[in-house]
């Protein structure tokens, strides 16, 4: 199956249940190597298939197109190629091909876990600050190899410096790096919660994971005793979020479920809004049936501020009006059904 999207507003519309999400979530594996709906490899697989893979050409002229495929096993192991070539790291194309989501299946950046606002953070150092991709492997390598002598009941003084030096090093450039993102990010989420005329100014603080006074390193050496006790590590970039307020009460207690919704899709606007005005560059926006949740007066908010960025969008919906399209013509419509796609 081929399919190519205009740089602008893409639509896929059938009934529920014809496979139009699978579409976003091909483009999602390719740029992050996960899918938005399931972290199971073996749900995203024909169950007659040993594997899948989704190639993709994206760039912004087309003499600038990369080309990037994955394949992906039912065991998880993946393969990458881009341009040609095998490659080790999914960051390669994730930096080619910044992506975000608006979908009632994916976790929800208000009331999910803390490492999806994580995931929201890491994403605008990355693409917004440029952070190198090799803090976040090199962090995630010395706390793999740290928890794994802590789970083993010994923490020889000599490893747990050189892997607490490592954790100290990454872990200060991952800190510098989501908080100068969120300094950057909270004007374009003002801006996008006045556009959607949201009743309530919102507070953003961020929490490293750690006391604000000391460093990574003294903080690592204060909770060795407590890591030994629960074996494993309690401080560090791991443990930050992104706590978000009404009136110093967790933004949780104080607004309607209906409020909620709207603040997370402020949130995935304004980083979208981030990117376009800090860089110049713009992300696809994959917006799987927001008819579902969204009432019609604020889906066209929601396509006036994409309209505005000048972002490719690609979308799903039962028909135009339900995804929210009757005043934001798509340039290509493509029809779902049973797993088959015309146009």
């Amino acid at each position: 199956m081929s399919l190519e999207f205009s740089p602008g507003i893409s639509a896929l519309v059938g009934e529920n249940g014809a496979g139009k999400t699978s579409v976003l979530e091909a483009i999602s594996l390719l740029s992050t190597g996960r899918s938005f709906v399931s972290i199971k490899p073996r749900a995203l697989i024909h169950t007659e298939a040993s594997a899948l893979m989704v190639f993709g050409r994206f760039g912004d002229r087309p003499e600038l197109r990369h080309r990037g495929a994955i394949q992906l096993d039912r065991g998880g192991e993946k393969r990458l190629r881009l341009d040609g070539q095998g490659i080790g790291s999914q960051a390669e194309i994730s930096r080619l091909l910044p992506v975000l989501v608006l979908a009632p299946s994916a976790q929800d950046l208000i009331l999910g876990p803390p490492l999806i606002r994580r995931r929201l953070m890491d994403w605008g150092a990355f693409y917004v600050l440029g952070l190198d991709a090799l803090c976040y492997s090199g962090f995630r390598r010395a706390l793999l190899q740290r928890n794994m002598l802590l789970r083993s009941g010994t923490l020889p003084d000599g490893e747990d410096a050189a892997w607490c030096a490592q954790l100290d090093q990454f872990g200060r450039r991952i800190d510098a790096g989501r908080e100068a993102f969120i300094l950057r990010y909270i004007p374009y989420l003002q801006r996008i919660l006045e556009s959607l005329t949201f009743p309530h100014p919102i507070e953003v603080r961020y929490r490293r994971g750690w006391l604000e006074d000391v460093t990574l390193a003294e903080a690592l050496a204060k909770s060795r005793v407590r890591d030994l006790k629960y074996r494993a590590t309690h401080v560090g970039p791991q443990r930050a979020d992104l706590e978000l307020c009404v009136g110093g009460e967790p933004v949780a207690d104080r607004l309607s479920r209906g409020q909620l919704k709207t603040l997370n899709v402020a949130c995935v606007l304004a980083q979208m809004k981030a990117l376009v005005m800090e860089t110049g560059e713009r992300p696809v926006l994959l917006l799987d049936d927001v008819g579902a949740e969204l009432d019609l007066g604020f889906q066209s908010r929601v396509w006036a501020a994409v309209s505005q960025s000048g972002c490719q969008a690609i979308t799903t919906g039962v028909d135009l009006v339900r995804a929210g399209l009757a005043d934001y013509h798509p340039e290509n419509v493509f029809h779902v059904k049973h797993g088959m796609i015309s146009d």
